[in-house]
């Protein structure tokens, strides 16, 4: 199933939070278990100032949020969820 996802949404709950930046940290620190998750989809939402690379500076980017929001927020609309 195709649907636009939020960009800094790693977990897939439709909000960006705490829980996605603790995910994000895994991902930049190499720990992040993926378990049954689509790699691409999480990579994908995981690169919130889109420039083709997960690091630190989209973990940033993913603890300013508020209230469930990105500043300038994106949607990936190509992400398959599958």
């Amino acid at each position: 199933v195709d649907r636009p996802v939020m960009a800094g949404d790693i977990n897939g709950d439709s909000v960006v939070n705490w829980s996605d930046a603790s995910a994000l940290y895994s991902i930049c620190s190499g720990t992040y278990n993926y378990g049954s998750a689509n790699p691409l989809y999480v990579n994908e939402a995981a690169d919130i100032n889109n420039d083709g690379r997960v690091d630190f500076s989209d973990f940033q980017l993913c603890c300013a949020a508020s209230n469930g929001y990105l500043p300038n927020q994106k949607y990936l609309t190509w992400v398959n969820l599958r």
